[in-house]
Parts: C-alpha cells; sequence; structure tokens
C-alpha cells in the first residue's frame, strides 16, 4: 500500500500545478479578479492538505499523530478546497446576476452545520492530542478499570471512533446539502455540479467503515501507517483536477466556440439586416427598427430566469440632423415614460404619455454646446451624459415625477462609426439592475440600430442626390436644348459643339437670322453647375427678347445695344432677384455684307485668312468692357470694333475650356495648341475642322484633366467654326 499512498502523495504537484496554469492564465482578464483569487485560494488549500499528509506520513513514527486527528483535518481541508472552487467557478454568475445576497442566505442556512462540524472537529482533536499517548488519562477512563478501558464500547478508543463517525455523518449531510442546496440560486443561471462532494461524502464513509471496523493500532506509528489508507484520497485529487479541467478547460473552449458562433451569427443577421433596409422602400424603414427593437426584447425576456424583473418599456430615439426624436409610434413598447420632471405625468394615460413622447424633442446642437452641470432637464441630462461618456447610462435614481413609475431607466447611445445617431431607452418597474445578458443585447440593439441609422442616412442623401440629379439633368435639358442645334447663317457654314463639365453648363452660344443682318454670339459665365447654367438661359432669353424686338419693331438694333439690353436684364433678374453673384464674358457679332461688327468682352478669336494662309488674332474680342451682370451701369460703345471676311476665311470662335484644358505634365492646351489643330486641316469643312480639333484635344487632355475629372473636362468646352462660302 505504500507504493499507492506515495502515488497519491505525488498527485498533489500536478494538480496544483495545472491549477496554477489556469489561474495565471486568467489573472489579469478583465472583470475575473475575484475568480482568479478564489481559484488560487482553493489551490492554496488543496496544496497545503498535500503538506499536512505527506508530513504525517513521512514523519510517522515521530509525531504525536493518531489517525482520527488526521482524518478530521483533510476532510474538513478538502471540503473547503472543494467549496472555495466551486465558488471561483460561480462567483462571476452570482455577481453578474445580483445573486450575492441570495449566495450569502444560502450559506447562513448551512452556517449552523458547519459551527456543529467545527465543534466536532475540535473536540476530535483536542481529545486525540491530549490523550492518545496515554489513555489512562482520559476522564472517562479514569473510572473505568484496565480491562473497561480497552473494551470496545466504553474505552477511550471507542469514544474516539464514535466521534469520528458522528464527525463523518455531519460531513457527508454537509457535502449534501452543499452539491444541492448551496449554490441552488436560480435554475439556468449556475451551472451546479456536486460530484465532488458526493465522492467527497462517498470517500469519507468507505474509511470511517474500514477505521472504525479495523481493530485499535498498537503503536502510534501503526495507527499513522496502518488505519488511516492515505491513497483513497487520491480520488478527491483527481476529482478536484476534474473539476478544475471541465470548468477552466473544456467550459472555457466552450464558451470560446460559443461566443464565436454568437459572432457570426450576429454578423449573418446584420448583413440579412443590411441587404433587407437597402431593399425596402422608405415607408418600411420604420417598421424594420420596430421589428428590431421587439426582436431584441423578445431575446432579452427568453434569456431572464425571473420573468417579473424583466424590461418593461422600451423606445427609440433617431436623430435627423441635430433633432433627436422619437419618429414613430411604432418605436415605442411596452410602458414608457417621459424623461421629464413633470408631476402631470403620474395623472396622463397611455395615450397622452405617447403623445408626449412623440412630441420630444432633443436639440443635438444645444446638448453639445453645453455644460453638463447646466443642464437642469432630466432627460436632456441623461442625454447630454451618454453623448459625453459614449455608453450606456444606467438610472436607478428615479426623479419624483417617475417614482412609482419606474425603479430603472437605461440610456443606450446608437453611434454611426463616432457620430451620435440616437438612442435606445428601456424602462424596468419592478427591478432597479440590469442582468449582463440585457446589457450584451442592447448594445447589439444599439449596434444593429446604428446601421439601420446609416442606411437609413445613406439612403436618404442617395434620394436626394438623385432628386437633385434629376432636376440639373431638367435644367441641362432646358440649357442645352436652347441652343441652336444648328447654327444658320445666310452665306456662311457653321459647326458648333458644347460639351459641360457638369450637369449644367455655363457656356451659351446662339444665331438669329433678321433682315438687318445675322446676329450671333459665343458667351461663358463664371463658373458651370446649376447656377452658371441659369444664368446662360436668361441671357439667352435677353438676346432672343431683343433681337426679336428689333425685328418686330422693323429697325436695326446697335450691337453696343444689345450687350447693354442683355446686362440689363441679367442685372435685374439673375442679380437682383434671384440673389445671385455670377456674371458673364461674352461677344455679340452681326453680320451684314460681309463685314462683322462685335461688341463686349471674352476671348481673343482667330480670324483665318484664306488668301493669305495666316491666322490673325482677333484681340479686339476681349477687355475692352465690363462683364455682364455686374452693373448696370455698365456701356460697351468703347468695345465695338469690325472686321471683313472673304470668300473661303474662317472665323473660331471658343470658350476657356479649350485652351485651358490641360496635358498629364500640367500643361495647357493653349492658343497654339488650338492653332496647330486647326492648320492640320484648315482646308475642310467646318464640321471636319471642329471634329478634328476636338479629337485633338481629348487626347491632349486624355491623361490630365479628363482622367482627373472622370472623362470630362475641368470647365466647359465650346467651339464655333464659321466659314464664309
Amino acid at each position: 500500500m505504500e507504493l499507492f499512498t506515495y502515488f497519491h502523495l505525488f498527485t498533489f504537484v500536478p494538480v496544483v500545478a495545472v491549477g496554477g496554469i489556469f489561474w495565471f492564465e486568467r489573472m489579469y482578464r478583465h472583470g475575473a479578479q475575484k475568480r482568479t483569487l478564489f481559484l488560487f485560494l482553493s489551490l492554496v488549500i488543496l496544496a497545503l492538505t498535500g503538506v499536512l499528509q505527506t508530513m504525517a506520513w513521512t514523519l510517522r513514527g515521530s509525531l504525536v499523530f493518531d489517525w482520527p486527528q488526521l482524518f478530521v483535518l483533510s476532510s474538513i481541508m478538502y471540503f473547503a478546497a472543494f467549496l472555495t472552487l466551486e465558488y471561483a467557478i460561480h462567483v462571476k454568475r452570482i455577481e453578474e446576476s445580483f445573486l450575492g445576497d441570495d449566495f450569502k442566505r444560502s450559506l447562513g442556512r448551512e452556517g449552523r452545520w458547519y459551527i456543529v462540524v467545527a465543534v466536532i472537529s475540535l473536540l476530535i482533536l483536542v481529545l486525540y492530542g491530549s490523550f492518545n499517548q496515554d489513555h489512562s488519562k482520559f476522564p472517562w477512563n479514569m473510572l473505568l478499570n484496565s480491562d473497561q478501558q480497552t473494551n470496545n464500547f466504553v474505552g477511550y478508543s471507542a469514544h474516539m471512533k464514535m466521534l469520528t463517525f458522528v464527525f463523518t455523518a455531519l460531513m457527508v449531510f454537509v457535502c449534501f446539502t452543499a452539491a444541492r442546496r448551496l449554490f441552488a440560486l436560480q435554475e439556468g443561471v449556475i451551472r451546479r455540479r456536486g460530484y465532488t462532494f458526493y465522492l467527497q461524502a462517498a470517500v469519507m464513509v468507505l474509511m470511517t467503515i474500514v477505521l472504525v471496523a479495523h481493530k485499535d493500532a498498537d503503536s502510534v506509528s501503526d495507527a499513522s501507517s496502518v488505519m488511516l489508507p492515505l491513497f483513497w484520497y487520491i480520488f478527491l485529487n483527481l476529482i478536484f483536477a476534474i473539476r478544475l479541467v471541465e470548468e477552466f478547460f473544456f467550459w472555457s473552449q466552450y464558451n470560446l466556440r460559443s461566443d464565436r458562433n454568437k459572432l457570426e451569427q450576429r454578423q449573418h443577421v446584420q448583413n440579412l439586416l443590411i441587404r433587407r433596409v437597402i431593399s425596402s422602400p422608405e415607408e418600411e424603414e420604420k417598421d424594420i427598427i420596430r421589428e428590431t427593437m421587439e426582436n431584441s426584447l423578445e431575446k432579452m425576456k427568453a434569456r431572464l430566469v425571473v420573468k417579473e424583473y424583466q424590461i418593461t418599456g422600451m423606445l427609440t430615439l433617431r436623430a435627423v440632423g441635430n433633432i433627436m426624436r422619437v419618429e414613430d409610434v411604432g418605436h415605442i413598447l411596452g410602458y414608457c415614460s417621459p424623461l421629464t420632471e413633470s408631476k402631470n405625468i403620474k395623472n396622463l394615460d397611455k395615450s397622452k404619455l405617447t403623445d408626449l413622447l412623440l412630441r420630444t424633442t432633443y436639440d443635438l446642437a444645444e446638448l453639445r454646446e453645453a455644460l453638463l452641470e447646466n443642464i437642469k432637464d432630466f432627460g436632456k441630462r441623461l442625454m447630454k451624459t451618454v453623448m459625453t461618456q459614449k455608453q450606456m447610462v444606467v438610472e436607478a435614481e428615479m426623479p419624483e415625477s417617475l417614482r412609482g413609475l419606474q425603479r430603472l431607466l437605461a440610456v443606450v447611445p446608437v453611434f454611426d462609426v463616432n457620430n451620435f445617431v440616437g438612442a435606445v431607452v428601456v424602462f424596468k418597474d419592478s427591478f432597479d439592475k440590469l442582468y449582463p445578458a440585457e446589457r450584451g443585447l442592447l448594445s447589439e440593439l444599439a449596434e444593429n440600430l446604428g446601421t439601420i441609422f446609416s442606411l437609413m442616412n445613406a439612403k436618404a442623401i442617395q434620394r436626394e442626390r438623385n432628386r437633385l440629379k434629376g432636376e440639373m439633368n431638367t435644367a441641362r435639358n432646358i440649357q442645352t436644348s436652347i441652343l441652336p442645334k444648328k447654327v444658320l447663317m445666310p452665306g456662311y457654314s457653321v459647326g458648333s459643339y458644347m460639351q459641360t463639365a457638369s450637369e449644367v453648363g455655363g457656356d451659351v452660344y446662339d444665331s438669329l437670322p433678321t433682315p438687318f443682318g445675322t446676329y450671333f454670339g459665343i458667351g461663358d459665365v463664371a463658373g458651370h453647375g446649376l447656377p452658371a447654367g441659369m444664368m446662360a438661359v436668361i441671357a439667352t432669353s435677353a438676346f432672343h427678347g431683343a433681337v426679336e424686338a428689333s425685328r418686330s419693331l422693323e429697325k436695326p438694333l446697335k450691337i453696343d445695344q444689345l450687350y447693354d439690353v442683355v446686362n440689363r436684364s441679367l442685372c435685374t433678374i439673375n442679380r437682383d432677384r434671384i440673389g445671385s453673384d455670377k456674371f458673364m464674358t461674352q461677344n455679340y457679332f452681326v453680320e451684314k455684307d460681309g463685314v462683322i461688327t462685335h461688341a463686349g468682352t471674352h476671348l481673343i478669336g482667330l480670324l483665318f485668312h484664306k488668301d493669305k494662309d495666316e491666322i490673325e488674332e482677333l484681340t479686339q474680342l476681349q477687355d475692352r468692357t465690363g462683364f455682364l451682370g455686374l452693373s448696370e451701369y455698365v456701356v460697351s460703345a468703347q468695345s465695338v470694333g469690325s472686321f471683313d471676311m472673304k470668300s473661303g476665311d474662317i472665323l473660331i470662335l471658343y470658350s476657356d475650356g479649350v485652351i485651358e484644358a490641360k496635358h498629364a505634365n500640367g500643361n495647357l492646351f493653349g492658343l497654339e495648341g488650338l492653332k496647330n489643330a486647326f492648320l492640320e486641316i484648315r482646308d475642310q469643312d467646318p464640321d471636319t475642322i471642329l471634329n478634328h480639333i476636338l479629337e485633338v484635344l481629348n487626347k491632349y487632355a486624355e491623361g490630365g484633366d479628363k482622367k482627373k475629372y472622370g472623362g470630362t473636362f475641368a470647365d466647359d468646352v465650346s467651339l464655333m467654326i464659321i466659314r464664309k462660302d
């Protein structure tokens, strides 16, 4: 048996070592301080048990030590080690589930039995410690003769065996109560395992039967080595190790897998939610929020053991712009109270409470600027707190208006990345704490709502973009449709082109033949987009109005008068009425009998003289008067000039989008680029010349502006190629 005993004593080392590894691995985990502390205590107690038994066995020939003392001490220390280990396993759940008081009461109910066990243990230890070397001094033995002292029923040994039997019986009872009742706090909360206590009770019973039935030893050495079979305790070491590994390894691995599965399921649900929100029409978005709230509330109710402590009310607020409020009555579940200190709340029925909840708003811009200590309103103070702390705020101290209605409210912030976009408020009317499962599900709900709100905002932005795009396309169609599809000038062939840099361009060209000559022009509004397009439309309308009035009145319109009329129209409508600060460069021309008269200011024109095969720069077309739309006092008479065109001559008019187009190296196309492109194909018709210039221009800007601006130029591009027949 000695070999088995040595093996038993050796098993303390690996059991404590494995436990030490588990303890060290969990020592620095967040929220696991108490668990690791009690795990460490259980290992210390087990190690001390091993030291005690090793000393008793090693020094059994010299210690004044008898088997009942070792039996009692070992039994108590094993029980303490098992009890501390079980508490280390359950302490986190006990605290998170607010069962600390219940556990103390349960421990208190068993306390009287622990006291009785302690008294019996102390009695055995004291009696054996005092009289096991000299039985004759045992008080009861002093009344007996020598034959009676050795009697199995009345002597010292009989009393000690009887006390040991009583101790075992009490310990068996204590083990059974510890296994069945001590941690029976709430069904489904504590993962109880009573086999450690049951096995200890079984080992104690078997050892007691053997010890009590065995004849008395002749010496202390004999008693220690023969009467107390230490190797039986190997089963307790084994069961301690099994419980340790089961909880701190297998269940830990199970929890990790479970958490991973939950995370995957959570991600799957979120993906489904994303697809649903994206594909749903706008009117269904509020229903998705309500269903998400209901699903979360159902999960929380399903996980609670005590149904009376469940959440009784939930509402969701969403921020649109800087105003946060409950958007829909469906976003109020159960019984919810307005976050205000008004005493009238207790007198309102549910419909009026709901109406008040829907009318309550929070100005986020105001809350961001305000200091917390300066906010008096209860609800605004809570919202300011969650915005600042960026975490859940639980309030159990209700204001006077909510006392008797609610015992707890919690505000959970909803974020879209780092942007505060809403909040979930939950209420409890019968309990003042949130369970860990509720906290986790509320965080999950806030995350899902953050995703929903983000997608809703993105869809709203996209709807607005689509609306604006539709309006811009309409404006673009209007702006481009007022341009002549083909410029007609008697005695001339004309090619024209305009490409906008955005949805609406600011370039414009036009022509109108009249009995007094053909009026035509080209201009460019500063900038581009809708405001530029509107100004271009107004200028075109004013041009047509002035020329048509001249034709109707059968009175020729001087070219500078045309410029001034358009300018006054733009100042009145675009500047004064619309409030736009746009201006416009413009050249107006009138052709009669080969002479072209011009006024205004735009860009240098190019006039190709066929007979000389050279290009003349018409510098007089720029910087001769004020821009259109800035001042009604602009007079363009000083900008009037003229030039002649002979057969085959070609006039090139353009906007700055042509000469300012950039190459990949940053160089501009420039006036020289325009000249060179024209000269390459100067003998062709205007449309062919126009297409060639555009081809060269597009190729030049391919790696520059067109790459940078997604296939378009940086500015609007307009060209007019006019050849005299």
